[in-house]
């Protein structure tokens, strides 16, 4: 008697085990980019970029506001009864959108009950994502923060990888170069060491990974341009205000202001002292290519920074080659 309800036990949790990696399985459809168009709205139809992801067993659901361009957060994404069912303010209203699987590509649902919605997923060949030059920021090394520039091309099927080579200068071909399941791995011999580094797509211009599992790795797309409009645009990309977030001081991470303006002979720039709220100007301020570089004088001491664009309100960087900075535009 005793063994027929152990077994009975086993089985039962056997079976929530199998219902709940189904859930999971059903869950996953959903995570992803989608183009999700209302029709017959008051405005017309209007088509909504949208992604979804899952953070452990909870959704997050992100789309496009039309209004700004920028990516804004849900106030809520779940899924009930199969239907993925999402709620978020928009161009002045609270609105809720159901939308469930029709193909494994598309979806079909409704705004507030009223509106037709139809979502497209977002195909994509994820391996050309990686195609191209890319810059790759390797944080704290024995050796301090490092960049190597690299590109990687399509022969057929196979990936070759190639990277500059700090000591000479000189582009080499990598040992190795793959994609698996969406990730770039690469394999190659650099300053006397055999090293790896793994990257996952971020953004369209950017990854994210690591160097031998163990130093954090971030790659940015290098977008080719005209030397002249590559100056231009860069100046009047960093004309504004923003939050720069210093990590690892010895007083901890620390936020300081910034703002750049047009000045006779170029770019001028300024931060605010977080002791008395003083803002101080920056004794230089240039710009080339996607990267900013600066000098300040603050609580006694000469600082020197840098910064390189990632998307189009963040940057990121180091103080003193020390500190790595992240830089977050301010809302006008």
């Amino acid at each position: 008697m005793r063994k027929t309800k152990n077994l009975l036990a086993v089985l039962a949790l056997l079976l929530t085990f199998v219902m709940s990696v189904q859930a999971q399985n059903d869950n996953s459809y959903f995570v992803d980019n989608w183009n999700v168009l209302v029709k017959g709205t008051p405005e017309g139809d209007a088509e909504l970029p949208m992604r979804f992801e899952m953070n452990g067993d909870v959704m997050s659901g992100y789309f496009v506001n039309p209004e700004s361009g920028d990516e804004e957060e849900m106030d809520s994404a779940e899924i009930k009864d199969g239907a993925l069912q999402v709620a978020f303010f928009i161009a002045g209203y609270d609105v809720t959108m159901t939308l469930k699987k029709e193909t494994e590509n598309t979806m079909k649902g409704s705004l507030m009950g009223m509106f037709e919605a139809e979502a497209s997923r977002v195909v994509e060949d994820k391996d050309t994502y990686f195609m191209g030059r890319w810059n790759v920021f390797v944080e704290g090394t024995p050796e301090g923060d490092v960049e190597i520039p690299m590109r990687f091309e399509m022969n057929g099927e196979t990936v070759s990888g190639y990277f500059t080579n700090p000591e000479g200068g000189e582009e080499e071909e990598m040992d190795s170069a793959e994609i698996k399941e969406g990730v770039l791995n690469m394999a190659f011999f650099i300053v006397g060491y055999d090293v790896t580094i793994t990257l996952k797509k971020e953004t369209e211009n950017t990854m994210k990974g690591s160097l031998m599992e163990m130093f954090v790795a971030e790659g940015t797309r290098v977008i080719e341009k005209e030397p002249m409009e590559a100056l231009m645009s860069i100046e009047n990309y960093y004309l504004s205000s923003w939050d720069v977030l210093i990590v690892g001081t010895p007083n901890g991470d620390v936020t300081i202001p910034m703002r750049f303006e047009e000045g006779d002979n170029g770019l001028k720039g300024y931060v605010t002292n977080p002791e008395d709220e003083s803002e101080i100007e920056m004794t230089s301020v240039a710009a080339q290519d996607s990267m900013l570089t600066g000098g300040f004088s603050m609580m006694g001491y000469d600082l020197n920074f840098y910064l390189k664009v990632v998307d189009e309100n963040q940057a990121k960087g180091s103080l003193m080659e020390m500190f790595s900075m992240t830089a977050t535009r301010k809302e006008d």
